[in-house]
């Protein structure tokens, strides 16, 4: 099964704001993924899952989130972080309208946790959740002068961008990857104050939520992940209240499982839970 189709669009996010999004198509698609990317990238690079699940029966939807890729926005800033939730919200809408499929919601790093904290929301909108390296916690912790100074700036200049430290070299083993990220004209380097202390808010948020969560739940996490801590979702996988729920823990792999030199093992586990699922 192949791709019949496939459309660039923007839709109407909150606030106004235009949204880049894409739609690849298949023949008799049996549900809809919608994609959520991290921070600091777009919705092109996740060509591997497109290439792992269309041949499955799925059509797939991506979109940059505000602030990223071909969307609009300040680059790397959000006044709220509840603003991606809701931008979510209306693509995820308006995928359910446009088909009238059953939807899979999955995120990657930061878009794990914005996906984490959409089916804490709205998981009446959602048939099941997937999570890959959700930003969950911080592989390195943030000193509490640090929180306390972002906090300050983020009050009285709240679009004063930083780094966003981002190490490309420990995204994925494969040097290709690391390089073309590193090449890649739509990809981010920084965040603003407001985006830090937003941040900071919604990883305490989704794990005092945690329990409200039933929905089918797959987490996916590289177990080298020098980016965010495997104890995130490893934390988040205790406390969800789903019944049906499941945590992979990758040894030795880096922060983008799915653009690993493993990538074939994580996608396949990827594909054969969804199977058993739909």
């Amino acid at each position: 099964m192949g791709i019949k189709e496939h459309y660039e669009d923007t839709f109407t996010g909150v606030g106004g704001v235009k949204l880049y999004c894409q739609r690849y198509i298949v023949d008799e698609p049996k549900a809809t993924v919608v994609v959520v990317h991290g921070l600091g990238e777009h919705s092109g690079r996740y060509g591997n899952v497109i290439n792992a699940l269309v041949p499955e029966g799925y059509n797939i939807f991506l979109y940059d989130l505000r602030g990223h890729g071909k969307s609009e926005g300040q680059r790397g800033h959000v006044y709220n972080f509840d603003h991606y939730i809701e931008d979510t919200r209306i693509f995820v809408e308006n995928a359910r309208d446009r088909t009238g499929l059953l939807t899979i919601l999955l995120g990657h790093s930061m878009g794990g946790l914005i996906v984490l904290l959409f089916g804490e929301k709205y998981q009446d909108l959602i048939k099941l959740l997937v999570a890959s390296g959700p930003a969950v916690k911080i592989a390195v912790e943030v000193p509490k002068w640090k929180e306390a100074i972002g906090k300050f700036v983020s009050n009285i200049f709240p679009t004063l961008s930083m780094t966003n430290e981002i190490d490309p070299s420990l995204l994925s083993h494969d040097p290709v990857v690391v390089k073309e990220y590193e090449n890649d004209p739509l990809v981010i380097r920084k965040v603003s104050a407001r985006w830090f202390t937003e941040f900071l808010r919604a990883q305490k948020e989704v794990l005092e939520n945690a329990h409200k969560l039933k929905l089918p739940l797959l987490l996916q996490q590289g177990g080298d992940d020098q980016i965010v801590s495997p104890d995130g979702a490893k934390e988040f996988y205790e406390r969800a209240g789903s019944e049906d729920k499941e945590l992979k823990i990758y040894p030795g792999l880096y922060h983008e499982i799915y653009n690993e030199t493993e990538k074939e093992k994580v996608l396949s586990d990827l594909t054969e839970w969804l199977k058993k699922r739909i």
